[in-house]
């Protein structure tokens, strides 16, 4: 497993930024250069999850503004955080969609700068995915639009990584070592550091005696300027250095400066690798079979998930060629192809008339249980909760039992938010406000919430059924999230293609093996009952995941 809090390519990202037009035109101001460091060298999850919120956000007035620079910076910083959250997939979309702007819109010289960032970016997503051939297609391509010494630096570094996760140290070494001749030049300590200790650990793997002393100089000079994630590195490499030797003592006492320095960096994924360190090194032939099975699942199922989404990219530009052929084709056609069209087109209307119809009365099917619902959250309401609070105002007048008024009170907590989930909200109202209030209501100390695209869809066009639905299925989405799943980041998403709202709502917990209970299955038949699509994607500790159409 290799830990997330890697920004190669962030120094390249600064340079670009700050000198594009309008947006990042002019010097970075104090909001953007806050949360850009927020992003860029975070202390905890906290600041990745507020710089995404900003830059999702800025992503949003800048496509307003049909800022094209900004916005490919924006889906770059976005990019970047998303991989360091964990969402690869994600990830790898926003860099594509950033690479859809430079083809199409963005053509100045800042394009090549902007793109050699981008597939170094997707590089290190394909390297995460253990899809290393892809991943080195997309170095060879940055290092080909390399004009600086500083990018080819680590570009080579990143090639060298690639190298040392096939196995293939020796090509690895060699990488490194043009490295860290053109490093005397630039006085970067900080990757000079990083250049010396991936040196040192690919040194160790093939015998070579300036390994040790190489990954120590690394060590010094991250310890004196107090880099605790470059130290993590150091100590990790050293304990397997170590390990190598069988000289397990010193093996086991970096394992556990790695530990403590991941405790300090507060990263969930750099504590479990530092675990996963320490497990290695344990007696138990048991243990040490579990990390290795633990692994190989998480290796493959990473290289499963990978979707290409470089190829949806490709396949993009061949469908405009293909779409521009065919409208040259359709303008060729003759006079008998246009009747029969028309013929085709009055069939259609006549079956969209009857569709019309049954949709109508299934809308009057579907509101009739959103008002039987209405009836039994009022009933709870008026005849459950309120005769269980006079009880509890007899009984504390009585001086009564005050395990029994507790279990009272738990009662009347439990009906009246029965009778909130089931109650119908007027959204004659801003809608929008509607689903902000909702998702406020989760957002709390334990889960953050993030939202993007709201705003882009036009609310008082959707139909009230609808609305309705869609808060119901996010109020059951969140409920089942808060009691289930341990998460401490939900995303949710909205779209809108082709005349239908695209909702995405993900979350980083625990996940399951995927059965739909009564909460979920509520769920998928109501988006069924407006005629939408919804699919389900969970696994254990692979977070929950739902797409859904209407």
């Amino acid at each position: 497993m290799k830990p997330t809090y890697s920004f190669l390519f962030s120094l390249v990202t600064f340079f670009w930024c700050s000198n594009t037009s309008l947006g990042y035109s002019q010097a970075l101001n104090d909001s953007t250069g806050f949360f850009y460091e927020k992003a860029t060298n975070p202390k905890n999850e906290g600041d990745l999850i507020s710089a995404y919120k900003y830059y999702l956000s800025h992503k949003e007035q800048s496509l307003k503004h049909q800022d094209t620079s900004s916005i490919v910076s924006d889906l770059r910083l976005i990019s970047n955080i998303q991989k360091d959250l964990g969402f690869l997939y994600d990830s790898e979309l926003s860099a594509v969609e950033a690479l859809k702007f430079l083809d199409t819109q963005l053509t100045s010289s800042k394009s090549n700068e902007a793109k050699l960032g981008l597939y170094n970016q997707i590089g290190m997503i394909y390297r995460d995915f253990y899809n290393y051939d892809k991943a080195l297609e997309f170095y060879n391509k940055a290092l080909k639009l390399s004009m600086h010494s500083i990018d080819s630096i680590k570009i080579h570094n990143n090639i060298a990584n690639v190298y040392r996760d096939k196995g293939q140290f020796e090509l690895g070494v060699k990488e490194l070592e043009k490295v860290f001749k053109k490093h005397f030049a630039q006085n970067d300590f900080k990757q000079l550091a990083r250049v010396l200790d991936n040196l040192g650990f690919m040194q160790s793997k093939i015998r070579i005696p300036d390994a040790l002393p190489n990954m120590l100089k690394a060590m010094s000079i991250r310890q004196e300027r107090q880099d605790f994630v470059g130290l993590y590195s150091s100590y990790k490499h050293l304990s397997e250095y170590h390990k190598l030797l069988e000289n397990k003592e010193e093996a086991i006492k970096y394992a556990n400066l790695a530990y403590i320095t991941a405790q300090k960096i507060n990263s969930i994924s750099f504590i479990e690798d530092a675990l996963g360190l320490l497990m290695e090194l344990d007696d138990n032939p048991n243990v040490v079979r579990f990390k290795r099975l633990k692994d190989s699942i998480s290796k493959h199922k990473q290289q499963q998930e990978n979707k290409y989404a470089q190829l949806q990219y490709d396949y993009t530009s061949y469908k405009q060629k293909a779409l521009e052929s065919e409208i040259q084709t359709e303008k060729e056609k003759s006079i008998k192809s246009l009747y029969k069209t028309i013929g085709i087109g009055l069939f259609l209307l006549g079956i969209s008339i009857f569709f019309i119809f049954r949709y109508k009365h299934k809308e009057e099917k579907i509101q009739q249980v959103f008002v039987t619902e209405s009836r039994i959250s009022k009933k709870v309401h008026d005849e459950v909760a309120n005769n269980v609070f006079q009880v509890m105002t007899k009984l504390q007048g009585a001086n009564s039992n005050e395990e029994v008024l507790d279990d009272l009170e738990d009662i009347y907590s439990r009906a009246r938010d029965i009778s909130k989930e089931l109650s119908i909200l007027d959204f004659d109202e801003k809608f929008e406000d509607f689903i902000k209030d909702l998702m406020l209501s989760f957002n709390s100390g334990s889960i953050n919430v993030i939202t993007n695209g709201i705003s882009k869809i036009d609310w008082n066009s959707i139909s009230k059924i609808k609305k309705q639905t869609v808060y119901k299925v996010l109020q059951e989405l969140f409920i089942n999230t808060k009691k289930h799943s341990k998460a401490t980041v939900v995303l949710v998403s909205f779209d809108f293609e082709r005349g239908k709202i695209m909702i995405v709502f993900s979350d980083n917990g625990v996940g399951c093996e995927f059965k739909k209970g009564t909460g979920l299955q509520n769920v998928e038949n109501r988006i069924k009952a407006i005629n939408g699509t919804i699919i389900f994607e969970s696994e254990a500790n692979k977070g929950f995941k739902v797409k859904m159409m209407v």
